[in-house]
């Protein structure tokens, strides 16, 4: 007969402290025990190896877990290895319908997936909120020590403004009598306030003083053909716009007397120069000195008490240039760099051949038809101004004013 041996106290302790993980509700555990090698035992006999000691050591040291996995038999026989829970016998990708494979999802795969969704929904729902508000919620996470709040300086964006630009054009008909002491005829108005009269009444006596039989021009400065009578009148319109100017600046007392029209008298006062400042009597000189019809008798005796008016710090400038085909322009520059830039260019136009043509108002004796031809010169005037900030763009600014003043009164005595 077998005999039953009783174990110490202490082993069913320890046999109590290893029972639990047998029978953990969430495993599924298998124990299995093989016989031992040497176990001897026939039949009707009971085997000395002792149970009580094996399920303490060795079903504690290697328990064999085993998993839930599909049932579902794939193609090639195999079941599917996938995992599945508890509650479901086949994985999420054989069940069937929404709410069976999310209870076929492990627990594991359940809380990430679950994870992800909400934060996607949550996602979904800030971009929603910031989009309508457009404001981020201030959420204060941890207290923090008071301190002066730093904020940042705003970046300073400086955007240059535009430059005031203004452009015109006008043109100046001259008849000219070959070989006549008039070499300009008479302008002859229809009506008192005509400043046509006055304007060729100056060319035909600057005319006369320079190439007329009486002349002290020397033969070099004499226009010879067409083309260089067409610049000479070109250059001295490029100098009568200059005194223009300073007349436009000045204030005058006018008396205009005509015989069939008798004689008005009027004051007309100068044209408000911004800045305004006598030009310095030493540049003047110079200036007037490198121009050959400023040197004429009457030209000297009309500066001699005159001073051009202009802005603070300008500068005035006679000079000229040849284009490719040997057609000169004058200029007559008034500026101040970086502030305005006014600049007048003259250069020659049509010339009218044809005998018999005259400009209006002008008086030509009818044997003297013949010979008087007439020249067009081309005025073209750019001014441009430097606003210090873009505010002055709007409204118009004293130097843009006095330039629209003056190109109006050089047109309403020189334009015909």
């Amino acid at each position: 007969m077998a005999h039953l041996q009783i174990e110490p106290v202490d082993v069913w302790r320890k046999n109590l402290v290893t029972l639990p993980k047998l029978i953990w509700p969430a495993r599924r555990v298998d124990v299995c025990q093989s016989p031992r090698p040497d176990d001897t035992r026939g039949v009707g006999e009971v085997s000395q190896y002792n149970p009580h000691i094996s399920m303490g050591s060795e079903l504690s040291a290697n328990p064999v877990v085993t998993r839930r996995t599909c049932r579902q038999v794939l193609r090639d026989g195999a079941h599917c290895k996938r995992p599945i829970s508890s509650r479901t016998d086949l994985c999420w990708q054989h069940e069937r319908g929404l709410l069976h494979r999310l209870r076929s999802l492990p627990r594991r795969q359940a809380i990430t997936f679950w994870s992800s969704l909400g934060l996607a929904v949550m996602g979904i729902l800030l971009t929603v909120y910031f989009g309508l508000f457009g404001s981020t919620p201030s959420i204060a996470i941890f207290p923090t020590v008071s301190t002066p709040p730093i904020s940042p300086r705003p970046a300073s964006v400086s955007i240059s403004p535009q430059p005031v630009i203004r452009e015109t054009a006008f043109s100046t008909s001259i008849p000219v009598t070959e070989n006549e002491e008039q070499v300009v005829p008479v302008y002859t108005p229809v009506a008192l306030g005509d400043h046509h009269q006055f304007f060729y009444a100056l060319v035909g006596q600057i005319a006369k003083d320079t190439i007329g039989p009486g002349a002290k021009e020397s033969d070099s400065g004499r226009p010879n053909n067409g083309d260089e009578t067409s610049d000479f009148f070109s250059e001295m319109l490029r100098y009568l716009l200059l005194r223009w100017v300073n007349d436009l600046d000045s204030d005058a007392s006018e008396i205009e007397w005509q015989y069939n029209l008798g004689y008005r008298s009027s004051f007309r006062p100068g044209l408000a120069v911004p800045d305004s400042t006598l030009y310095k009597r030493k540049k003047l000189t110079d200036l007037l000195e490198s121009n050959r019809f400023s040197r004429l008798t009457n030209e000297n005796k009309y500066w001699s008490d005159k001073r051009l008016k202009v802005p603070l710090h300008s500068k005035v400038l006679f000079w000229s240039e040849e284009s490719k085909e040997h057609v000169p322009t004058f200029h007559l520059t008034i500026e101040n760099k970086g502030k305005y830039s006014m600049v007048f260019s003259v250069s020659r136009g049509t010339r009218i051949d044809n005998y018999g043509f005259v400009p209006q108002n002008f008086v030509v004796a009818p044997e003297k038809l013949s010979r008087t031809k007439t020249y067009q010169v081309m005025t073209r005037f750019r001014f441009t101004y430097w606003p210090k900030s873009a505010a002055e763009n709007s409204v118009e600014e004293p130097y843009t004013k006095w330039a629209n003043d003056l190109v109006a009164g050089l047109k309403a005595a020189m334009e015909h």
